[in-house]
This record gives C-alpha cells, sequence and structure tokens, in this order.
C-alpha cells in the first residue's frame, strides 16, 4: 500500500453518503450503529448491513456496498474494525475504498479523509497496522526457523492411523455408507472421504490388501450392518 493512495485530491466530495454496519454474531443487533450512522446523515436506504456469525468470510453486505460505491461518495462507519473481521481485511478495504475515490468517515475514531488531517490520521493507521503485520510476519518466521535448527518436524500430523484407513477400506468394501463409517472408526465423513479418494498423501503407502480370511471386529461388525457373509475363520 503506497503513501500516494491515501492522499487523494482535496475535493468536497459531493457524492452520496452511504453507511455500513456490522456486528460479529446474528444474537447481537446493529440498533446503535444504525443510529449512529442516521443522526450522521446516511439515508435509511443507503445502509448496508451485515451479520456474521462463526469464522463465516462471505459479507452479503459489504459486497453490496463495494458494488454500489462511486468516486465522490463518502462512506460512514461507527468505527473502522466494522469494515474487517481481520487487521488485513479491513486495511485492504480500506485501501480500495480510498483508491476508488470514496471518502471514510469513522464516528468513533473521529478520522474524516475529506479534509487534510483525517487524511493524515489514515495514514498514520495503515502505516501501524502494516508494521503489526509485518512484526507478526517476521516473528512467525523466526520460530520456524528455529524450530527447523532444532530439528523438529513442522507440519500437520495426519489424524488418522494406518490402522484406521485399513478399517475405512473393509468397511467401504462392505457397503456401508461414509456416516456409518465415520461412526465406527471415529474420523469425521470428510476424512473418511479423502481416505476413500486416496488424498491424504502421508498415508498413500498403507496397504489395504488383506488375505480373504482375515477378519477382524470391523469387518464383523460391517457384515451385520450391511447384511454381508463373511467367510469364517
Amino acid at each position: 500500500m503506497t503513501q500516494k493512495a491515501h492522499n487523494s485530491p482535496e475535493s468536497s466530495h459531493p457524492g452520496r453518503l452511504l453507511g455500513y454496519a456490522r456486528v460479529s454474531t446474528t444474537s447481537q443487533n446493529l440498533d446503535v450503529q444504525l443510529r449512529a450512522l442516521t443522526e450522521a446523515g446516511v439515508p435509511v436506504e443507503l445502509v448496508f448491513t451485515d451479520k456474521i456469525s462463526g469464522t463465516q468470510a462471505e459479507r452479503p453486505g459489504l459486497a453490496a456496498l463495494m458494488a454500489e460505491a462511486q468516486a465522490g461518495d463518502t462512506l460512514v462507519l461507527y468505527s473502522l474494525d466494522r469494515l474487517g473481521r481481520s487487521l488485513v481485511h479491513m486495511v485492504t478495504t480500506i485501501d480500495e475504498l480510498i483508491r476508488r475515490g470514496v471518502a471514510l468517515r469513522s464516528l468513533t475514531d473521529t478520522i474524516d479523509t475529506t479534509t487534510p488531517a483525517g487524511r493524515f490520521q489514515l495514514n498514520v493507521f495503515v502505516a501501524m497496522a502494516e508494521y503489526q503485520r509485518a512484526l507478526i510476519v517476521e516473528r512467525v518466521q523466526d520460530g520456524l526457523e528455529a524450530a527447523r535448527a532444532r530439528g523438529v518436524q513442522l507440519g500437520r500430523k495426519s489424524p488418522i492411523t494406518p490402522e484406521q484407513v485399513r478399517a475405512i477400506h473393509r468397511l467401504h468394501r462392505a457397503g456401508l455408507s461414509h456416516y456409518k463409517i465415520h461412526r465406527r472408526v471415529g474420523v469425521s465423513k470428510g476424512a473418511v472421504g479423502r481416505v476413500l479418494r486416496g488424498e491424504i498423501k502421508s498415508l498413500a503407502h498403507v496397504s489395504i490388501e488383506l488375505p480373504a480370511d482375515e477378519i477382524d471386529v470391523w469387518d464383523a461388525e460391517a457384515a451385520a450392518s450391511a447384511s454381508m457373509s463373511y467367510p469364517k475363520k
């Protein structure tokens, strides 16, 4: 992000006032933010909202706002952090709006990019955010390098054992559904699918071929559930 991106021409932004409000869970309400936006002069029909629960990434309200905003408009927010669920996303969205000639006014942060002082405040805010992000990346990288130097094996370990892989294939051959397999073996349905499609590379070496008479408790239960006959030992 360049310094120039936040030093937009000092026009009076004669366009519309747009508003955006967001809460983090569906159980929260938007009343405080909506009241502040309307009191700031934003028409109700130009206020875009999102209620996001959990880690949901898609925000239709913000997407609609970005599609509506035009050069000369001013986006009014209760606070800047309403724009993003993460620092990176917030800074990226701010940068995109400024590049498109949309001014920003944050009511609680007292930032207004239609004024020289407001643009300076935003530049300082973004610079600090980028500095903080760079520090985090550097610390993570240093930690990874130190771990490698100690001989630590990095990367996520497979949550599935070779025994579970064999059991999944045996139950699948017995005709059980992914749901029944995941209940019996104790792994997620997604993991069952990945095993059967051969997508867990760390377990690709596991042999799943068994002698015809090698039947264990998994096969016995599978036979009962699938109404199939198995050779007796």
